[in-house]
């Protein structure tokens, strides 16, 4: 979308107004900046038009912000008619964010600066996330992760978001973690225990939340106001977005929809049905693949075009995967009236598309009567999405209008 379009878009809405009260400076501050980061650079009288904040208090705010490192000035627009005017933007290293992602495969850290763009990132593979291993190497990350920022970004770090399965010690049997390995994670304080070990201001999300929040913070699918959010990763993970609210759940573990039950129980059997994580998880894949001594990495590699041994992997795979994410999201398309499905996941962008187009095909097969419709749609961010979701998260907390300090028109 070009900025012109964005500029239109938020004039003629009212989730960037502001008030010209006393008392409200943290959060007028707050809008101009999310209004920045929506709409990409915009000048003062641009500002004022959009937020019906007063020329006078935006230019303070702006000056303000200026100052405090926050936003900084581009070079003079001169049109033909009217006066110059001077867009103001995001200093890049106005504000710094870490964002940290445990998996149950893999464990990814970025650095993420003001302006969303990322700076720098590293990597750790294992078996299964030991607790200890894992908080032996956030701090060593970390530092070495400060190590490759200028004396200003380390200066400007606001904190560090962490993305983690809520009851990281399930499924232990599926991913073959030795028995009772995964349990140690119980009664741990992830949270708590990551800002002891950093030094450093620390919020925490379910990850595939935070895979939603990377997408709808990032994504051109923000358009849509309610949607349901599909990440297929080593297991698959849900997000839930509600009028435009992204809807976080009592505990943390909203839209879980990997404990989804593929059918109805027998009353006869003892047997409780498949879950959709059972059916539609990268493990799956991974399994399936190690049987024809073909490597995971493969499905991840964006440059890589499947051979015919590996297409035939991946298709059998996402066959089931896609039916049983169908499944799923039309019983998710009966309780919320989603405008789109969401399907991103920790595979190649094609192969995501791929898997995309079965689920929209399996979905048609249902009788939708009484449904409304709902697009099927690639989520945007791919294999970052977590790490990035972990990274907004200290954005949002210091940055974003606070709507539960006050409620706007």
């Amino acid at each position: 979308m070009s900025n012109a379009a964005r500029h239109s878009d938020l004039e003629n809405g009212n989730s960037h107004r502001g008030t010209n009260q006393l008392g409200l400076k943290q959060y007028n501050e707050r809008l101009v900046i999310s209004l920045i980061q929506d709409a990409g650079a915009l000048s003062k009288a641009e500002i004022a038009r959009i937020t019906k904040l007063s020329a006078q208090t935006v230019t303070i705010i702006v000056n303000r912000l200026i100052d405090e490192g926050y936003l900084m000035k581009k070079a003079v627009r001169r049109g033909k008619v009217g006066q110059p005017s001077t867009p103001i933007e995001l200093n890049p290293d106005g504000a710094i964010t870490l964002g940290v992602k445990i998996g149950r495969r893999s464990m990814d850290l970025l650095v993420l600066a003001f302006n969303r763009q990322v700076v720098n990132r590293l990597t750790y593979t294992y078996d299964y996330p030991d607790p200890d291993a894992v908080f032996q190497l956030i701090p060593k990350a970390v530092e070495a992760l400060k190590a490759g920022m200028t004396d200003r970004q380390r200066s400007r770090i606001v904190g560090i978001g962490v993305a983690a399965p809520t009851g990281i010690e399930g499924w232990e049997g599926i991913i073959g973690a030795p028995k009772g390995a995964l349990a140690r994670w119980k009664g741990i304080d992830l949270r708590g225990r990551i800002e002891e070990l950093t030094d450093l201001p620390t919020t925490l999300l379910n990850d595939a939340t935070a895979a939603c929040l990377a997408e709808i913070s990032l994504g051109t699918n923000s358009r849509f106001r309610t949607l349901l959010y599909f990440y297929v990763g080593t297991f698959v993970g849900g997000g839930l977005v509600l009028d435009g609210r992204l809807i976080e759940g009592r505990t943390g573990n909203a839209a879980a929809v990997g404990s989804v039950p593929l059918c109805v129980r027998n009353g006869n059997s003892d047997a409780s049905p498949l879950q959709l994580i059972e059916a539609a998880s990268l493990n799956q894949l991974e399994i399936s693949a190690r049987k024809q001594r073909i490597g995971i990495e493969v499905f991840t590699l964006e440059d890589h075009s499947l051979d015919m041994e590996e297409t035939a992997v991946f298709e059998e795979w996402s066959d089931g995967a896609a039916n049983a994410i169908a499944f799923a999201a039309v019983a998710g398309m009966s309780f919320v009236e989603a405008e789109a499905i969401v399907v991103d996941g920790g595979i190649s962008r094609l192969l995501v598309a791929r898997l995309a187009e079965k689920i929209r095909d399996q979905i048609e097969t249902y009788n939708l009567e009484g449904l409304s419709p709902s697009a099927v749609t690639v989520g945007e961010i791919g294999q970052d999405a977590r790490a990035m979701g972990g990274a907004l998260l200290p954005q949002h907390v210091n940055f974003s209008p606070d709507n539960n300090v006050l409620l706007k028109d």
